[in-house]
């Protein structure tokens, strides 16, 4: 199999690099200030350290066990520290880790084994400061169409829905948070955006519909990304 980087290099380009930039400044600048330690894991091609950089936060560490995009990514962007290492083996490198403002897995814990997750999402949860964020976004296995992007990479692993978010956030033993669950919203900052959350809106009343009808369980989030935040309280 080719490296990693080249594959994002064939399925992106410039404008859905700023996309996904807009994307992620959409939904979580509220959580981003100037100042703050920020830990990515899983950086992609830098998407949401663009959005950091713009926010004037500059010390950021990553975790990333392709070799290839963690060369990208230092290159391209000033890292404090970086790991290569699959997340599934998070704990070796615990003790190395520092307590983080925010925490931020963009498409990461869909390529995570099951019996993993808990273990990760734990650990993660312990390298927060007080008032810190943990912030997933994974494909959301409550919209029917998420049997595309379950299959659409061989290393997805699962989907998720609301439910099961909040099961993983038990299966954790994480009790010291707040939880919260919402879609990963298309942003409201153009002409065809609008048009987009539009037509969104008219397909989610459609499945919705069809859902229901069908008699089995249903969620109100249907966007094709579903959005986890865990606030730390102390």
């Amino acid at each position: 199999m080719t490296d990693y980087l080249h594959y994002l290099d064939t399925i992106s380009s410039s404008r859905t690099f700023k996309q996904k930039l807009n994307r992620a400044r959409s939904n979580f600048g509220r959580y981003l200030r100037r100042g703050q330690t920020v830990l990515e894991v899983g950086p992609g091609k830098g998407e949401f350290l663009a959005l950091l950089a713009r926010t004037g936060i500059t010390d950021v560490d990553i975790i990333e066990q392709d070799a290839t995009i963690c060369q990208h990514i230092t290159s391209h962007f000033p890292i404090t520290r970086n790991w290569s290492l699959p997340i599934e083996d998070l704990n070796t490198v615990i003790d190395q880790l520092r307590e983080y403002d925010v925490i931020m897995l963009l498409q990461v814990l869909e390529h995570v084994h099951r019996e993993k997750l808990p273990d990760v999402m734990r650990l993660l949860h312990s390298r927060l400061k007080p008032g810190g964020h943990l912030i997933v976004v994974v494909p959301n296995g409550g919209n029917p169409l998420g049997v595309v992007e379950r299959y659409a990479d061989l290393t997805h692993q699962t989907l998720f829905t609301e439910n099961s978010l909040r099961q993983l956030v038990a299966a954790a033993d994480i009790e010291d948070c707040t939880i919260e669950i919402s879609g990963y919203r298309i942003p409201r900052n153009s002409p065809i955006n609008l048009l987009r959350i539009a037509a969104q809106k008219c397909l989610h009343a459609l499945m919705l519909t069809m859902l229901i009808v069908n008699g089995g369980n249903y969620y109100r989030t249907l966007d094709p990304n579903i959005c986890l935040v865990l606030t730390r309280r102390s």
